[in-house]
């Protein structure tokens, strides 16, 4: 488990966040290793030591069964493959993300869990929450060929124009130059208005860890600036498509 003020994650729930979608994990590695290297390879707790030097950055995740699931990792060493012969490594989930899926699925028997998320066959309705002038209108000029754009800076525009037009999905930024709430406490309203909501978190802050936070929250994607406007349209596609799960 993976624990960090109020972030708390589970192996479960960290492979459920990867079968939820290929864009959050643009440059991420994975690496899956399964209860039977640990219950068969007798310098299985050597080897673990070993990748945990190796990689002090990474993230680690293990399940009472013993398997465990390290994200961001650099490089195995090289016993990895004499000492282990159940694991998975991809050093990018998102370029080979239906391979990263099938695998954990097969080595680690979690299958992916069904989202509701209704797909619309109408122009989108679209709310942008970023309080940087020029980031704003970026994302509107962009976003506007998909359907009716609101713009808006802060959290009382956002949470305020939300409740009246329930906007089909919702880019938020997460930090905000005036003080009091972030994008995580906007977040947090607005699926309390409508656990329902179609949000995606867009932030410069693209570690491994707010991203994780972000999904634990309820989020349905993540986009690290700077953005490459084909992240807005993957999104917009899964909505419209009904695609956000396996």
């Amino acid at each position: 488990m993976l624990n960090g003020g109020t972030l708390k994650i589970t192996l479960d729930l960290a492979i459920q966040f990867i079968y939820r979608d290929s864009a959050i994990w643009e440059g991420v590695s994975l690496l899956y290793i399964s209860a039977a290297d640990a219950l068969k390879a007798p310098s299985f707790e050597v080897t673990i030591k070993e990748l945990m030097k190796a990689n002090p950055d990474a993230m680690w995740f293990e399940s009472k069964d013993s398997s465990y699931m390290v994200l961001d990792a650099k490089q195995p060493p090289e016993t990895l493959g004499s000492n282990l012969q159940h694991y998975f490594w991809a050093e990018d989930i998102s370029s080979k993300w239906q391979q990263v899926c099938d695998a954990l699925e097969r080595h680690s028997g979690r299958v992916p869990i069904k989202q509701a998320v209704t797909a619309i066959n109408h122009s989108c309705s679209i709310l942008i929450v970023e309080d940087e002038p020029l980031i704003n209108k970026m994302m509107e000029h962009y976003l506007s060929k998909f359907g009716t754009v609101t713009a808006t800076n802060n959290y009382h525009q956002a949470i305020a124009n939300y409740m009246v037009q329930r906007t089909d999905i919702v880019f938020l930024d997460i930090h905000y130059h005036q003080g009091g709430m972030d994008g995580f406490d906007i977040l947090r309203n607005l699926l309390i208005a409508d656990n329902n909501a179609f949000i995606v978190m867009v932030s410069g802050d693209g570690t491994l860890a707010t991203k994780l936070q972000a999904l634990a929250l309820g989020a349905k994607g993540f986009i690290v600036k700077p953005f490459n406007t084909s992240h807005f349209s993957h999104y917009i596609t899964k909505l419209t498509n009904n695609n956000m799960c396996l």
